[in-house]
Formats: structure tokens, C-alpha cells, sequence
């Protein structure tokens, strides 16, 4: 089952930046949440790398991953608000929730 769960939550990562990916901009400024499906989220930000102006983290340990992935991570009093903050349990601004996206995945898969 664990495979299982972390089969899904990878999917619901991939999910969830196709739904971000054409938001993204060179102004954008993106929050980063803690949780396994951040972390995939952080894997697939890795992979594609997109052009924004800022990464802020809610955590150390999500910090450190992006840092391992060697994407920047600014401090929240030096670039402002998110525009858009994705953590497990939604992607927030636009709302569209982990959770819808993990109802999509496993209806259509």
C-alpha cells in the first residue's frame, strides 16, 4: 500500500505543477509547503526549473530540498507575498486542493 500511496502522491504532485506551470512567471512568487507530496512537487520544480522570481519555504526540511535540487530559496520579508503557495493539502490562489487533484488522478487512471 505504501508504494501505492506514494504512487499517488506523485502523481498528484505532476498534477498539480501542470495545473501551476502555465501561472508561472518571471515576477511569480512561489511558497513551497512541507509534506511528501511537496516533496515531489520540489522534484518536479527541480526537473522543470521555471523562470520565477522567487521560491519562499514553511520549512527547513523543504528548504533543504530545494537547495539540494539547487533551487534558490529567498526569505519571505525579502520578496513578499506568494502568489502561490503548495503545500499537501492545497495548492493555494486559484484554489485548486491536493485533494480534487487526487480524486482526478484516481478517476482517470
Amino acid at each position: 500500500m505504501e508504494n501505492s500511496n506514494s504512487e499517488i502522491k506523485k502523481a498528484v504532485a505532476l498534477k498539480a505543477y501542470e495545473y501551476l506551470a502555465p501561472k508561472l512567471h518571471k515576477d511569480c512568487i512561489l511558497g513551497i509547503g512541507t509534506g511528501s507530496t511537496a516533496n515531489f512537487f520540489i522534484q518536479e520544480l527541480a526537473n522543470q526549473k521555471p523562470e520565477i522570481k522567487a521560491i519562499v519555504s514553511s520549512s527547513v526540511a523543504s528548504s533543504n530540498l530545494l537547495e539540494e535540487a539547487g533551487l534558490e530559496v529567498s526569505e519571505l520579508n525579502d520578496v513578499g507575498s506568494p502568489d502561490f503557495y503548495v503545500d499537501d493539502s492545497a495548492i493555494e490562489t486559484g484554489i485548486r486542493s491536493m485533494t480534487s487533484l487526487t480524486i482526478d488522478y484516481l478517476l482517470n487512471n
